[in-house]
């Protein structure tokens, strides 16, 4: 189980790219199992959240921004690019936010990710995949 908080900081440490405001906690296991961004900062927590059971899946080039006093549980966040959550958030059970699909929308494009991501890929590039 991961608990952050500045006073009081986690046995596991925290991603060194993830920053974490004063009074803010994070509970839950396995919450970076696919956290993958190299951007630094690649997560900015505020002041006084409390995070409870959340999922992240950041992409290597991926950010995310958390405002203060903003409560989550059991949500899940999929990001390639940028997601930014406001101050004053109040996010409940079983919320996803994205900013992309994970894969292309186009047949041809979408088939050619299959092939690559599958163990018949052998390495194929995977074609590019849009984000808003």
């Amino acid at each position: 189980m991961t608990q952050v908080n500045p006073q009081n900081p986690p046995a596991d440490p925290l991603p060194p790219n993830v920053r974490v405001g004063a009074g803010t906690e994070i509970f839950g296991e396995k919450i970076f199992r696919r956290f993958f961004s190299k951007c630094d900062p690649a997560i900015v927590w505020g002041e006084n959240c409390y995070f409870d059971g959340v999922q992240l899946a950041l992409g290597e080039r991926a950010t995310l921004t958390v405002g203060s006093f903003v409560y989550a549980a059991n949500m899940i966040v999929l990001a390639e690019q940028e997601i930014r959550i406001g101050n004053h958030v109040f996010l409940g059970f079983n919320v996803a936010i994205a900013d992309t699909d994970f894969h292309p929308l186009d047949p041809a494009l979408r088939m050619q990710d299959a092939i690559a991501v599958s163990p018949l890929g052998g390495g194929r590039p995977r074609p590019p995949i849009a984000t808003a």
